[in-house]
């Protein structure tokens, strides 16, 4: 499976890209993942049930006679619509208790379907027979039988909603990795091959989705846990996500990649602490940006500019752990790139949808503003051309929004400079503005400097011209500051126009 993904990642990068190797994957059908506490728990039936599933598994564990290979994996198989029912009507309290094997069972589960992918993968000549392989193995057939990859897929999800042990029995078992190259491999799966007929229950496109819910809920514990990031970043897979989301694919394999996006975003929010080193010694942030940037690439503006939402998204989070990433970022030269996309992008503005992309990223390098691992420290005395009597500089409230990042305030300045549609001129000024009314101390962290800003007044619309003189006021007024910069910039406006 290794050898398909180098020569996956090889060919996506033009022959260039180091790759990482190893092994690794997550949304749902409801009535698997709802855990009911009622009288069914204790049922005869259940019980009987759960009975007979320990004594198999006990069987599989002490076999008394000698099994070939494919005699014990029959035998796992045998147990999945068992464990499907029982665990199904169990609180997560009871689980443990009324199947102490449940650790173990887990943990061979989870290798039984390592090993069919594996299998599976090493197969095939290249990649798109190898996704194709995997997905057939893994998607719901038309013979419900239990000895397939849906039922096993199905159990595991199933007990991915269960106590936490889990999550690291699954890492033990190298899943994560396993369903992350999946995941990079299924960028590659052909067309949908359309054999619907009126006596089918569920059309092959109904079924891709299906698998996707259940893949893609996995892929999402995965992401919120510890330790199976751990397992990513032991095994440099990573990189693998990063590659990913800027990584170009057919339409119809787009979900992979919006996936790809969620998982990383998912691990800034809950398993962000063992992956930091990982991510700055793979490079992965300089080497996602760099498949961008890369000549062969051909995602779409709008396609690029939410692989900077999902940086940013994960930047915010790590700045609080660490400086790395964010350091990773600019020495990459990210905002000059990511200023021109969003430039680019207000060329291609096309309908309301272009005004919901660009409120949210906006908004977004907005609270980025705020992100910083150190504090930025003031200047003992602003740098004015004449001496205000009685100036006090304004001291950090301590909120939460402190400016910390003026490269991603920079930026926005420059994008309210060069821009010319009403609305994103609209929405980048309320955003700087909102910034410098967040605190007091704000504006000074920021250099003392809203000229770029004041230089371009005379080119903006006139609602934006009268909010650019109501934060003026605000300096003057309520900072007790003369905004020398600014106001030269003013005169000469006014003189010129």
């Amino acid at each position: 499976m290794n050898k398909l993904l180098k020569t996956l990642i090889q060919k996506r990068d033009g022959g260039t890209s180091s790759s990482s190797s190893s092994s690794t994957t997550t949304t749902a059908i409801p009535t698997e993942g709802t855990l009911s506490n009622n009288n069914a728990s204790t049922s005869p039936d259940i019980l009987l049930t759960l009975t007979h599933l320990r004594k198999v598994f006990y069987e599989y564990q002490h076999p008394k006679i000698q099994w070939t290979q494919q005699d014990k994996h029959d035998r796992l198989y045998s147990t999945l619509p068992m464990v499907i029912k029982v665990l199904s009507v169990l609180t997560n309290n009871e689980w443990e208790e009324r199947f102490p094997e449940l650790s173990d069972y887990t943990f061979t589960l989870a290798k039984l379907l390592v090993y069919e992918i594996r299998m599976r993968a090493d197969k095939e000549p290249n990649p798109c027979a190898a996704s194709q392989a995997i997905i057939v193995y893994l998607e719901m057939n038309d013979e419900i039988n239990s000895l397939s990859g849906w039922s096993l897929l199905r159990s595991l999800k199933l007990l991915s909603t269960g106590p936490n042990f889990i999550m690291d029995k699954f890492a033990q078992a190298s899943l994560p990795s396993t369903f992350v190259k999946c995941l990079y491999l299924f960028f590659d799966l052909p067309e949908i091959i359309i054999t619907y007929s009126n006596n089918d229950v569920i059309s092959p496109k109904e079924k891709r989705i299906l698998f996707q819910q259940i893949f893609f809920q996995l892929l999402s514990r995965i992401a919120m846990s510890n330790s199976c990031v751990d397992e990513l970043t032991r095994r440099d897979d990573l990189l693998l996500l990063f590659n990913a989301i800027s990584s170009n694919c057919p339409e119809r394999n787009k979900p992979w990649r919006i996936q790809a996006s969620e998982m990383l975003i998912l691990i800034g929010k809950h398993s962000l602490q063992p992956a930091i080193q990982c991510i700055h010694s793979a490079r992965c942030i300089s080497q996602c940006v760099e498949n961008l940037r890369r000549a062969s690439c051909d995602l779409s503006l709008m396609d690029t500019a939410r692989v900077y939402e999902t940086l940013i998204c994960l930047l915010i989070e790590s700045a609080s752990l660490s400086s790395s990433l964010m350091d990773d970022f600019r020495l990459a030269h990210c905002y000059v790139h990511m200023k021109d996309v969003v430039l680019r992008l207000e060329n291609e503005w096309i309908n309301d949808e272009s005004e919901k992309f660009f409120a949210h990223f906006i908004t977004l390098l907005g609270d980025f503003t705020y992100a910083g691992h150190n504090e930025l420290k003031l200047p003992s005395r602003p740098e004015t051309i004449i001496d205000i009597p009685n100036f006090v500089m304004p001291q950090p409230k301590k909120t939460g929004f402190i400016v910390r990042n003026i490269s991603a305030f920079t930026i926005l300045q420059s994008i309210f400079q060069q821009s010319t549609h009403p609305f994103l001129i609209n929405i980048v000024f309320d955003t700087i503005s909102s910034i410098i009314l967040a605190d007091n101390a704000n504006y000074f962290l920021c250099g003392e400097n809203l000229s770029p800003i004041t230089e371009a007044l005379y080119n903006k619309p006139n609602d934006v011209q009268l909010k650019i003189y109501d934060l003026l006021e605000f300096i003057v007024f309520q900072l007790k500051y003369i905004p020398h910069r600014e106001l030269v910039n003013l005169s000469i406006m006014l003189k010129s126009h």
